[in-house]
């Protein structure tokens, strides 16, 4: 008697368990999503790969919803005028109503403030020291002029502009004009080195060879400096080779900092801390974004599987006929 009793008592619970599930709304997950910068005010660039991101956001950036953004296993930058671009940040999986925040600090790309110091030396080792620490200074070319007047003051100027556009390529363009193309190019195989081989009775197309096996960059020729390229003695074919050997020695700059960005990506990612399992946070989407009478029959299921015999299947009977859930009851347990 006393069995019979316990197990309609546990029935009714069961029912009214149902019922408050039926009469009480489903409140989804709510998760905070925060993007920030230090300094603030950063373009967020976002993607599915490291070499495919879009502009986002613009920090600080913060949205707290129950509607997955997303942002598992995506890849995020952060971009500001005077800064360094971040690295490629790979963001771990996390389950829904779990904070997510991402934090760049950016580096200063070498301000008028940043250069001061190495101003007050005024070297052409403090300068290097300044361009090998801000290599992406909007000063960058300001910081050429003044080693360049340092250069131009010595007795013997041209080893000097020699050894400045080896570790600067770049510089060859705040060269005194008549100089500037003589130093275009990779380091033992500059215009002057070429003209020198033209005047030593060098063949023109093994120079074209070895110009193409250097895949040196000769920077972006105009028809101005191609003139000026053939007043120097170089015949069109060897210009036309210095131009296919810039474009190579790009496309292969760009395809070697692709694959950093591949490389370093899942190294950040692993910094950031141990991630949730996949299917964990697919679970986690899935709850989310179930429909409120699906949620409410799964909880009701699993409280009639307590019940178990007749009473748990006449339960699970009664569950389905009171909620209106399209999803297979198999894909609900």
């Amino acid at each position: 008697m006393a069995y019979s009793i316990s197990r309609g008592l546990v029935f009714l619970l069961v029912f009214l368990f149902i019922a408050m599930l039926n009469g009480c709304a489903v409140t989804p997950q709510q998760t905070e999503y925060e993007i920030t910068s230090d300094p603030p005010g950063a373009r967020i660039y976002r993607g599915n790969s490291p070499d495919n991101l879009r502009y986002y956001v613009t920090t600080p950036y913060r949205d707290v919803t129950s509607q997955s953004k997303q942002w598992s296993q995506d890849y995020f930058r952060a971009k500001k005028d005077g800064y360094e671009p971040s690295a490629v940040h790979h963001q771990p999986t996390f389950p829904m109503g779990h904070p997510t925040r991402i934090h760049f600090r950016l580096e200063s790309q070498g301000n008028e403030q940043d250069l001061a110091p190495y101003r007050r030396r005024d070297t052409l080792s403090a300068y290097e020291e300044f361009l090998e620490r801000y290599p992406s200074s909007p000063l960058r070319e300001e910081v050429f002029g003044y080693m360049v007047a340092l250069i131009e003051a010595r007795p013997d100027p041209l080893p000097y502009y020699d050894s400045l556009t080896d570790e600067f390529p770049d510089a060859a363009q705040a060269l005194p004009e008549d100089q500037q193309l003589l130093f275009l190019g990779p380091a033992d195989l500059k215009v002057h080195h070429l003209v020198q081989y033209l005047d030593d009775g060098v063949g023109v197309p093994i120079l074209i060879q070895q110009v193409f096996n250097e895949e040196g960059d000769y920077g972006d020729l105009d028809m101005a400096d191609v003139r000026g390229l053939g007043e120097l003695g170089l015949p069109d074919e060897l210009i036309g080779a210095m131009m296919q050997s810039t474009r190579e020695a790009r496309r292969a700059a760009a395809r070697e900092q692709s694959s950093t960005a591949r490389q370093t990506a899942p190294a950040a990612a692993s910094q950031a801390g141990p991630s949730a399992p996949q299917g964990a946070h697919q679970g986690a989407e899935q709850d989310s974004n179930m429909p409120a009478e699906c949620v409410s029959l799964a909880a009701a299921l699993a409280a009639c599987d307590q019940v178990g015999g007749f009473g748990g299947m006449a339960c699970r009977a009664t569950a389905r006929g009171r909620f209106d859930c399209p999803i297979p009851i198999d894909q609900l347990r």
